[in-house]
């Protein structure tokens, strides 16, 4: 019984620092998703200007700013921002490349208990059609 007690909370510290790791990964899959998804939105987007930044406290009008909050289901979406920026002309012609990031904040189940970034960050680039 000793012996249980002792190696319990190594125990409960390993399960719960799997949980979180995994959490962040998933969350870190899905920001990429989501910026993906708004990248293939944004490419086929007729007259797409250089820089947009989008925050999604509302779903928007804009049809990239809707594919993006549609791809983040389990995100804090009040702390998440999107970045679209067109490298090339203004606005874009065929062959420039679209990046779109999209950055969120991770608000851990068990507070410092492992050392995860408290932002994280999914991006996709494509050419634009």
């Amino acid at each position: 019984m000793v012996e249980f007690a002792l190696v319990l909370p190594l125990l409960m510290l390993l399960v719960f620092g799997m949980v979180e790791f995994g959490r962040a990964m998933y969350i870190k899959n899905m920001l990429n998703n989501a910026a993906r998804a708004g990248a293939r939105a944004a490419v086929v987007t007729p007259n797409l200007a250089q820089n947009l930044s989008y925050s999604f406290a509302a779903r928007g009008t804009d049809a990239i700013q809707q594919t993006i909050y549609d791809g983040l289901q389990y995100v804090d979406k009040n702390t998440a921002t999107a970045n679209l920026a067109v490298t090339g002309n203004n606005p874009a012609r065929s062959g420039d490349i679209v990046t779109i990031s999209v950055t969120c904040n991770f608000n851990s189940v068990v507070p410092r208990l492992i050392r995860i970034a408290n932002t994280l960050t999914g991006a996709a680039s494509m050419r634009y059609e």
